[in-house]
């Protein structure tokens, strides 16, 4: 069984009009699922294997994983239609329960370890971003460094493969955008998400938030603060360039 999964709404959804729109494509055959990301230039951008035996216990932290890279949730609904067509019947309904993600806690949040390649300093030695501080990060770099950064290196910089720019003088350039764009925005920068949490940190699902009174606030997951951005410009300066990890 193949299942091809297109996306339209992925600008809407990053609020990026220059951003590579992607297909998911969902091959279920015996006990495999295997689920591949790719932009629609073709270029494959990450491919998973998972057994089916193994969904329900695993699928959790998979969902977790490519929250900040895709619509998730549309992919997860036909998803779990397929598997429940291939007879597996302990499926759950959504990949998002609060009662088992409850409040988001940065420090234990899987994330991006950032590595000097030649740190002139501790200071460019290493920087850390969870998953929800990372994207917007990405993005930022994404909107202003398209003439430093070529797009095939900013792509593969949204995952932990060990890519990014190998020389100081370009993360300079990177800094300078950075440090441009926190002066227009102190208090940091967001990424626009379907995925909303409560104003304490809490997860909510597509279900819970369809029922959620239009009075309370939500918030997107997907934030740096400017304290945040500040480190990370400091890493830049003094990094020798920086491999995504």
């Amino acid at each position: 069984m193949l299942l091809t999964l297109t996306s339209p709404k992925w600008n809407a959804l990053w609020q990026m009009d220059a951003s590579p729109p992607l297909d998911a494509s969902l091959c279920i055959r015996s006990e495999s699922v295997h689920i591949s990301f790719r932009n629609l230039t073709g270029s494959w951008l990450e491919t998973l294997q998972l057994t089916a035996a193994d969904l329900t216990r695993s699928l959790y932290g998979f969902g977790m994983s490519f929250l900040m890279f895709c619509p998730f949730h549309s992919v997860w609904t036909s998803l779990r239609a397929a598997v429940l067509s291939e007879g597996q019947t302990n499926v759950p309904k959504s990949p998002l329960v609060v009662s088992d993600f409850g409040p988001i806690e940065e420090e234990r949040t899987m994330g991006m370890d950032v590595y000097g390649r030649e740190p002139s300093d501790e200071q460019g030695n290493y920087f850390r971003a969870s998953v929800w501080s990372w994207l917007p990060l990405h993005e930022a770099m994404y909107r202003t460094c398209a003439d430093v950064l070529d797009q095939e290196l900013i792509e593969a910089m949204a995952f932990n493969g060990g890519d990014g720019p190998e020389d100081q003088e370009t993360c300079n350039q990177i800094a300078d955008r950075m440090e441009a764009l926190l002066r227009e925005k102190p208090g940091g920068i967001e990424v626009h998400a379907t995925l909303r949490k409560t104003a304490d940190g809490r997860l909510l699902s597509p279900e819970e938030l369809a029922q959620l009174d239009p009075k309370v606030e939500t918030q997107t997951p997907y934030r740096v603060t400017g304290e945040h951005m500040q480190e990370f410009i400091g890493f830049l300066r003094h990094c020798g360039g920086f491999a995504v990890c």
